[in-house]
């Protein structure tokens, strides 16, 4: 983006799904993350499968956390 002149965060937010070894605090500018429950998510997909492949609801919550850091802009 930078090579291209994209201003982070002015002109674009960035955000990973996910933090592989904390390397995304030392990126410029450094990159806000979701971090969720890995574990949550596959035990609960292994349930459904267990299950017979079909959920009992259609939406289930996975706790995640956010680090915010330089690559969103501020409101």
């Amino acid at each position: 983006l930078g090579e291209m002149k994209i201003a982070v965060p002015g002109r674009i937010s960035v955000i990973s799904n996910a933090e592989y070894g904390n390397f995304e605090k030392y990126l410029l500018p450094s990159v806000t993350s979701v971090a969720s429950d890995r574990e949550a998510i596959v035990s609960k997909a292994f349930s459904i499968i267990m299950d017979g492949g079909r959920p009992a609801q259609r939406q289930h919550l996975i706790s995640s956390r956010i680090a915010e850091r330089e690559s969103v802009r501020q409101f």
